[in-house]
């Protein structure tokens, strides 16, 4: 029986697989480049065994790190939007017709986000009040914590439960790809002034192929070092922001160690691994006030209105109809209304 609520996709499911497709593209280039580099590169260094074995080893350690966070970043299920923030049929259907249920405001949600009106966010596909920094996935099929946005190359979202991953992997292969043109380029520029004729022309264009990938990869690994250490997400530097209380930076937190603590945990030692290790559970975040004053978002629904005789608070709320943004479709509500109420 239909009962309104999104299922998400399916890990394993016929999309999801059709989904790996940039995936084996990924592998397929990778399994070509270490072709080159181990069968081609390699053998013509024999000579020199100290370096064969150092150019070897950082090759396959970045490869192995590489793979490994993507691969986490890949198969890391987002959580579960936490059991307060879900809306009976009914509590949802009040919340539609701009009613604010008690029973909804009395739990004491740590929402200070707001959409148009100054309006609390609701998810329509997933009946849920958004969290703070949560999105649906119109992909997903899902409301994801944090989100930052849907990544096809890894065939998941990045979020609050893999965005560590995410980081490294993309720092990773830009490593990988600057590391593998360095050891490259000897070959490469004798092949162009044509000194040795007896390079296997697989090696330039192996290298031309990797300097294309990171020309595409150096910009998203700038971009997202400036996300990690602003603690923002794509989403929230491409849409404005409002809040119930007057915020200095939005989610910015006083130094860039809580920063990038807050995704990659306290321990520095384990920033390097793909591992989890971040330090927030997705839902509940510090802020800095206006005012300088260091707070979180516990309480974000204080205030709503009081009481009327349905035990409804006055207040309004922004629902999602839409699964890829915050919109409101007025077209939607009587259809959706009239399907849950019983």
């Amino acid at each position: 029986m239909d009962d309104g609520v999104a299922r998400p996709r399916q890990k394993w499911s016929l999309d999801w697989v059709l989904g790996l497709f940039p995936a084996l593209v990924i592998h397929l280039l990778l399994a070509w480049a270490v072709r080159v580099f181990d069968f081609i590169v390699l053998p013509t260094l024999w000579g020199r065994l100290e370096q064969v074995a150092s150019y070897a080893a950082v090759f396959h350690l970045l490869l192995v790190m590489m793979l490994w966070s993507y691969w986490r970043c890949t198969l890391a299920d987002a959580e579960e939007i936490p059991h307060q923030f879900k809306l009976s049929d009914r509590e949802f259907c009040q919340i539609v017709e701009g009613r604010m249920p008690q029973s909804v405001a009395k739990r004491d949600l740590p929402v200070i986000s707001r959409g148009r009106g100054n309006k609390v966010p609701v998810c329509a596909q997933c009946k849920v009040v958004k969290p703070d920094r949560c999105h649906h996935c119109s992909v997903c099929k899902r409301c994801v914590l944090k989100m930052d946005h849907h990544c096809p190359w890894v065939n998941n979202c990045v979020g609050h439960h893999n965005y560590k991953f995410f980081c490294l992997f993309v720092f990773y292969t830009s490593l990988f790809l600057a590391t593998l043109i360095g050891m490259m380029s000897p070959f490469i520029w004798a092949w162009l002034k044509g000194k040795d004729k007896s390079i296997d022309t697989e090696i330039p264009l192996c290298g031309f192929v990797a300097g294309v990938m990171l020309f595409a990869v150096l910009p998203l690994k700038c971009m997202h070092c400036t996300f990690l250490l602003d603690n923002a997400t794509t989403l929230e530097h491409m849409r404005s922001q409002k809040f119930s209380v007057d915020l200095l930076h939005a989610w910015r937190q006083p130094t860039w160690f809580d920063n990038v603590s807050i995704v990659c945990g306290p321990r520095m030692l384990l920033w390097p691994f793909p591992v989890r290790s971040n330090r927030t559970d997705g839902v509940h975040w510090d802020v800095i006030l206006e005012t300088g004053e260091l707070t979180n978002n516990n309480g974000g629904l204080d205030g709503y209105g009081d009481s009327d005789d349905d035990g409804l608070a006055s207040t309004a709320t922004d629902v999602d109809f839409n699964a890829s943004a915050d919109l409101v479709i007025d077209d939607d509500v009587e259809d959706v209304t009239a399907r849950l109420l019983p």
